[in-house]
């Protein structure tokens, strides 16, 4: 717990801006003397790639793979340390998923007919941007036309008695929310149509499985927690979520005043820097390429 933390710290040190990232760390953190030590021992240290800040998305479950930045959002370039990664231990044959006790890592939801027409007349305009008053009309198909690298889906097709309407990318999850109160957003695209059930024409049943929660970019929070429970520290869980970046004071990131780094943050650093004590030791984990690493 204390490296996902830690490393959660440092994670937020590079989405927080102003000068009250460590309060803010905290807030997010919660009330936790563990969670308050992490802040400390990450005081003047941000995430960076290549001389800059990185953008540290993360997210709750990823149900065994992250997504590329660009298979999410379509307005953002892929980064090298955003490009998607199995997220899964070498340390038992074959490799296990990293959040697979997470109670998000593989679920299941149903709509009847009736509720998932709600739903989408009300979600499909205001998500495509459609003018008011778009009769969406009734659900005869919904299939996945396209899915990205991560296997999540890239375009979801839903075939309506009016038209036929395209979602994209992370607006699914908008779009087919969950029929339950509230009716919160679809956990994550990472998903799979396993019955549709039809009467006259129309559906009248939709099962959806799935894995993961959340949008699947970036650092995923309960891999992390089954990193840091099977022995890797903090900078495993940095280097295997957004690989290739390195922690640096953040006087030395471009862009931002020149100023000399204290004493206690050079200090810090070099927990960082520093090799490990027993190399032997370090956590395995498996990269896109199948390639184990440090």
């Amino acid at each position: 717990r204390r490296g996902t933390l830690i490393a959660m710290a440092l994670v937020l040190s590079g989405v927080l801006s102003g000068g009250g990232k460590g309060l803010a760390a905290a807030t997010m953190l919660g009330e936790d003397p563990t969670a308050d030590e992490a802040v400390l021992a990450t005081a003047g240290l941000v995430l960076e790639y290549r001389g800059k800040l990185t953008r540290s998305y993360y997210h709750a479950t990823c149900g065994g793979r992250t997504a590329p930045v660009d298979e999410v959002w379509t307005d953002r370039a892929r980064t090298g340390y955003l490009k998607g990664i199995a997220d899964r231990s070498m340390r038992i044959g074959g490799g296990y998923p990293l959040c697979s006790d997470s109670p998000h890592f593989s679920w299941r939801e149903e709509w009847d007919g009736r509720t998932l027409e709600r739903i989408l007349e009300r979600t499909i305009p205001r998500e495509l941007e459609l003018p008011e008053g778009t009769d969406v009309g009734h659900v005869k198909s919904i299939k996945v036309s396209h899915r990205g690298p991560s296997g999540r889906v890239h375009d979801l097709e839903i075939e309506t008695t009016t038209r036929t309407f395209h979602v994209s990318q992370d607006k699914v999850r908008s779009v087919l929310r969950r029929p339950v109160d509230g009716e919160p957003s679809l956990r994550s695209t990472l998903i799979r149509i396993e019955e549709i059930e039809k009467e006259a024409g129309r559906v009248s049943r939709l099962v959806v499985s799935g894995r993961g929660n959340g949008h699947g970019v970036g650092m995923c929070q309960s891999g992390a927690i089954g990193m840091a429970e099977g022995g890797a520290l903090a900078r495993d869980i940095l280097s295997h979520y957004y690989p290739g970046t390195r922690v640096r004071p953040f006087t030395q990131i471009d862009g931002l005043p020149v100023i000399a780094t204290s004493p206690r943050t050079a200090e810090r650093l070099r927990a960082w820097t520093e090799p490990v004590s027993d190399p032997g030791a370090t956590f395995q984990t498996a990269n896109p390429e199948g390639v184990a690493r440090r």
